[in-house]
């Protein structure tokens, strides 16, 4: 599987946060999160390493190989 990671827009600008696309359904993907520090979701969901989550389709971007 390509990686993958959940681009989130905070106050200090998009951070990006490596994860695992478990399945996807019409309009969302559910991730594993892969960052070693916790991720605070919007809607003030806090996530942290390995915890299985709901995003949109649009927060999920491919990274290129090196």
């Amino acid at each position: 599987m390509s990686n993958k990671v959940l681009a989130l827009e905070t106050w200090a600008g998009r951070r990006y946060y490596p994860c695992e696309v478990l399945s996807q359904t019409r309009s969302k993907y559910r991730i594993k999160l892969l960052a070693k520090d916790g991720v605070m979701l919007p809607g003030k969901r806090y996530a942290v390493y390995g915890k299985v989550v709901s995003v949109p389709k649009h927060a999920v971007y491919d990274i290129p190989c090196n």
